[in-house]
């Protein structure tokens, strides 16, 4: 019996060691859990980063804008379809001439198309060192010799436009940009900055409308409306560009609101939207 009262004794002493023994351990472990949950929180928040709502649509901004910027600099002055009689209608539109004296009449033999132009034109008064003139050199190379003589003299001169029975809405923002500008071709650029801002806010409220979180293919409609053509459109002096991304944008924001929880803004920037595009038609 003192044997077996022995072994029970050693037995239970065993026992209550192991116990001991475990107990540290698992509080190690748990201490170790925390630790290890404590480590991964910035990991987890840095993937959160990277992956936030935005992304997708943030990063085809970005691309129109490069690709935007790049043609800003790189198309030579007026070389963009009707950039002058635009350039001409900004200028005035700066200067706070918002609705321009009509131009002389055309000769009644005219062509009717030039007839037409006329009846479109209007007289603006700009100051002579934003004159146009200098824009010819860089279009055509023929006229090199007589680009140090295109300046007319005196403080403004008088230039015709036939885009000008155009709203303003559109060349306000370049105009204004483009007052303070020493030249014409320092004027043409700061124009081009002006019109693609608005462009570029309104193709971004389009990208942020049409995407949804882990459905980015809904950008590839956006995508594909934004060709080159419509890049260099917005990087150019003109109303055209404004109008064409404000319609994309007056679009994308009428098919966010045909699905389920659109969120308010999107009612937002589809009014300022639909009323650029009919403030920008022609």
């Amino acid at each position: 019996m003192f044997q077996i009262s022995q072994c029970v004794e050693s037995v239970d002493d065993h026992r209550t060691s192991a116990q001991q023994t475990e107990a540290p351990q698992a509080a190690t472990g748990a201490t170790g859990s925390r630790d290890l949950s404590r480590a991964s929180a910035p990991v987890k928040h840095l993937a959160g980063v990277a992956t936030f709502r935005g992304a997708a649509p943030a990063a085809v901004i970005l691309a129109f804008l490069l690709l935007a910027v790049s043609l800003v600099f790189s198309n030579p002055p007026g070389a963009s379809p009707d950039e002058l009689a635009h350039y001409l209608k900004a200028v005035a539109a700066g200067r706070g001439d918002l609705v321009l004296a009509p131009a002389p009449p055309a000769d009644p033999a005219a062509e009717t198309r030039v007839q037409w132009m006329k009846e479109q034109s209007g007289v603006v008064e700009i100051p002579a060192r934003l004159t146009p003139m200098p824009f010819e050199c860089w279009a055509h190379p023929d006229f090199l010799g007589r680009c140090s003589a295109a300046i007319p003299p005196g403080e403004t001169i008088e230039l015709e436009t036939y885009v000008g029975s155009y709203p303003p809405f559109a060349y306000l923002l370049p105009g204004l940009l483009m007052r303070a500008a020493g030249d014409s071709v320092t004027a043409l650029i700061t124009g081009r900055i002006g019109i693609l801002a608005i462009c570029l806010a309104l193709l971004g409220a389009a990208a942020f409308a049409l995407y949804e979180r882990g459905r980015p293919r809904y950008l590839l409609g956006l995508i594909c409306a934004v060709s080159p053509a419509v890049l260099i459109t917005a990087a150019s002096v003109s109303n055209s560009g404004v109008e064409v991304a404000s319609a994309i944008c007056f679009f994308a924001c009428l098919l966010r609101l045909a699905r389920s929880g659109s969120p308010g803004w999107v009612w937002v920037a589809g009014g300022i939207s639909g009323a650029a595009l009919a403030l920008a038609r022609d």
